[in-house]
């Protein structure tokens, strides 16, 4: 899928359609409170590298900029935003897609894959054309979750079925990892990291699906 970032919400849209030769590679995404969210990214500039950090830090929706690793030519680069109301990972998390890291932006437009029901996403597709109506979907794999032997655990799958009918994947969220643990008696740091590599082993097959992989 590939979404156009709107300029009046994202720094980063802005800056990489201002340095279209650039492909910015995020690396992780994790939102800190309703208000802010912190990204890692790395890019690969050539010689305008300090031009664009220079610029890049004047945007307004920044909290804090600070380049953990660079080399002449390239940097690591870790931001804490300012969440506006209206953003392409905001929608993204608000409609339960499950974007696959790295994901690259280049030219003002975010690419990559995310994993969710087929009805999530025509409904998230047709929301995001009205926001911005240059989101397109390249491809569309189908994988059934309910066929889960040989890919999940026994565990594994039991705490899917669980958190997938009590209504934890829902929008708004149904079920906490607090009432999952407490019907499966079992801890939340358990169930967290159970579920955590549910998600990877599902994106993992879903991203092995993909055309070229």
């Amino acid at each position: 899928m590939s979404i156009p970032l709107l300029p009046e919400f994202s720094c980063l849209g802005v800056i990489s359609a201002e340095y279209p030769e650039v492909v910015f590679e995020i690396e992780s995404y994790m939102p800190i409170d309703a208000t802010r969210f912190i990204m890692t990214m790395h890019l690969d500039v050539g010689p305008r590298l300090g031009e664009l950090l220079e610029h890049w830090q004047a945007c307004p929706l920044l909290v804090s900029f600070e380049v953990v690793g660079k080399s002449k030519d390239s940097a690591i680069v870790t931001t804490i935003q300012r969440s506006p109301e209206r953003s392409a990972v905001r929608e993204l998390v608000g409609h339960q897609m499950l974007p696959r890291f790295p994901v690259y932006v280049r030219g003002g437009t975010a690419s990559g894959i995310v994993v969710t029901e087929r009805t999530r996403l025509q409904e998230f597709f047709r929301h995001m054309k009205r926001i911005s109506p240059g989101t397109h979907i390249d491809a569309i794999r189908t994988h059934s979750l309910e066929n889960l032997e040989g890919l999940l655990t026994p565990s594994q799958a039991r705490i899917f079925e669980l958190a997938k009918s009590a209504g934890y994947w829902e929008v708004p969220r149904r079920a906490t990892l607090s009432d999952l643990a407490q019907s499966l008696d079992l801890s939340r740091s358990t169930i967290s990291e159970a579920l955590a590599l549910v998600e990877k082993k599902l994106i993992d097959e879903a991203t092995r699906k993909m055309p070229g992989h």
